[in-house]
């Protein structure tokens, strides 16, 4: 329950312990429904993925997904860079020695990664992520369908979509994208 003090004409608002435990415990509950329903679109994609590699031979599908791997690493690069080389490094560093995820393996294991950013920047997460996204999006020069709402950032925010499930649909579109060109 909240607590509510007044000073004068002044009021300052309180959360107590209760309310932050049930908070967390909230949030927690949504990384757990986040990730199922991440897990259920990889599935997804990757079936999607073995359908489109009938359509064209399998070593360009190869080609498009490595390069769509380096465009995402360069991404997540940049944008730990901009934290700095030292931070950059303990975060590639910690996702090595805690989670067993090599830097080479990040993309393939961008569920696993997303849960590392999490475990380590907390909140400010979420931002990182959105830099990651919007630095591969300019990087792919793909088309990518985002709703739009009434507020400036509304295209980079959009509810029920993680930050996983844009990046698996960014990939989708540039291999989509490329295969229609050649």
């Amino acid at each position: 329950m909240v607590k509510e003090t007044s000073v004068g004409k002044m009021k300052t608002y309180y959360l107590t312990e209760e309310d932050v435990a049930e908070t967390e415990e909230y949030f927690q509950q949504a990384v757990i429904i986040s990730s199922k329903q991440t897990e259920n679109h990889i599935e997804k994609v990757l079936q999607d993925k073995n359908t489109i590699s009938s359509q064209a031979t399998s070593e360009k599908v190869n080609i498009f997904n490595k390069n769509f791997d380096q465009y995402l690493m360069e991404s997540i690069d940049e944008t730990l860079s901009s934290l700095g080389e030292v931070v950059k490094n303990a975060v590639f560093e910690h996702s090595g020695n805690e989670f067993q995820i090599d830097k080479a393996d990040i993309p393939r294991k961008i569920v696993d990664f997303s849960r590392v950013i999490h475990k380590v920047f907390g909140l400010g997460a979420d931002r990182l992520e959105l830099k990651i996204v919007k630095s591969l999006s300019s990087k792919l020069q793909v088309d990518v369908q985002l709703n739009e709402y009434e507020w400036p950032l509304s295209k980079w925010i959009v509810c029920d979509v993680s930050f996983t499930d844009t990046v698996l649909n960014l990939r989708s579109s540039y291999v989509k994208t490329k295969e229609r060109i050649e």
